[in-house]
Order: structure tokens, then sequence, then C-alpha cells
């Protein structure tokens, strides 16, 4: 009995996830990365990229404000607006215009 409601529930359509929502496909980094802000600047690492958004890991919580810069070590300098923040990880989603970060990023991303 037990197999089959194993079965049965491996059978059940699962929900969209998150990353199957997302309008740009994210690739996994470990770039070193600072994030500038009105009260400083905190050093961090960018765990993933796309042409729409950065996760980070920092050194130190942000708070949210409606903008920041994020400079990302060998690679430019990004306007954005962080979208979500938990303990040390956060998400970022770029402000500048599409053709400057399909640019600067055309190296790094899958076309």
């Amino acid at each position: 009995m037990d197999d089959l409601v194993r079965k049965e529930r491996s059978e059940t359509p699962v929900a969209a996830t998150e990353a199957d929502r997302r309008t740009h496909r994210r690739v996994g980094t470990l770039w070193s990365a600072t994030v500038k802000m009105s009260r400083g600047a905190f050093d961090g690492m960018v765990l993933n990229v796309s042409l729409g958004g950065a996760k980070l890991m920092l050194t130190a919580p942000l708070c949210l404000e409606p903008t920041v810069t994020l400079t990302i070590d060998r690679v430019g300098t990004f306007r954005a607006d962080v979208v979500w923040q938990r303990h040390e990880f956060a998400g970022l989603r770029f402000t500048d215009k599409p053709d400057y970060i399909a640019r600067t990023l055309r190296d790094i991303l899958p076309a």
C-alpha cells in the first residue's frame, strides 16, 4: 500500500518552481564584489547572476534602500534595487539599461 501512495505522489504534477518562473537564466558564480549604499560599502560574493539581477552573500546585512551600486570585480558596475534579504544573503534587481547589462555580461552569460 505504501508503494502505491508513494507512486501516486511522485506522479502528481508539482507547481512551477521559482527558477522556472524567472525571466532570465542565472549562471552560478563565485565572484568578489562590493555593494555601495548611503551608509557605506560592504564586501561580498556574487553567488549567481543573470541579465535581471544577482544573488549575493555579504559580510554585513544591508538595509533595504531603494538603490545600491554593485561592483563585481573584473566584470563591471551596476545600479540595482535590493528586492529581498535573508541574513547574509540578498537579491538585487539590476536597474541599468538592458543593453548596458547585456553588453557588460555578454562573455559570461549563455546566449
